[in-house]
């Protein structure tokens, strides 16, 4: 994934590496800002995305076409309703995959049915079905 800019400004909105884990990974930004108590911690990482959101998505949908990293789904919806509920997983790595999955699936439903893919997500997206179309035809050819 690539890096993302940081600003030069001595105005605490500057992404360090930590930071920057925490919007691609959804990992704990309260060790980022030891000073802060959790709420403080919030506003800051709201404050953060509001600044560096488009950066932001545009290097993850660049890596992970069709998904969000997790902070888009955390602060980043603005007025749209919530992330689509999937349930949970049992903790088992084949229920893992098959959660994921769906996981996937819903997400990809839910950027689609609000129009927050962009026309380059779309054509990614498109390509990979068509050529996932082309393998399973031509598996299907090779088994008769």
């Amino acid at each position: 994934m690539k890096r993302l800019p940081r600003r030069n400004k001595r105005d605490g909105l500057t992404l360090t590496s930590g930071q920057c884990a925490v919007f691609q990974l959804g990992a704990d930004m309260l060790s980022e800002y030891p000073d802060l108590d959790e709420e403080g911690v919030e506003k800051m990482v709201e404050r953060l995305w509001s600044t560096h959101e488009k950066q932001i998505l545009a290097n993850w949908i660049q890596t992970f076409p069709g998904t969000r990293p997790p902070t888009f789904w955390r602060i980043g919806l603005g007025n749209l309703p919530g992330r689509p509920f999937v349930r949970e997983s049992d903790g088992t790595v084949e229920d893992g995959r098959r959660f994921t999955e769906e996981r996937r699936v819903q997400d990809l439903a839910f950027l689609i049915r609000h129009k927050l893919l962009t026309r380059e997500e779309e054509k990614s997206i498109l390509a990979e079905k068509k050529k996932r179309e082309e393998l399973n035809a031509e598996l299907e050819n090779d088994s008769r």
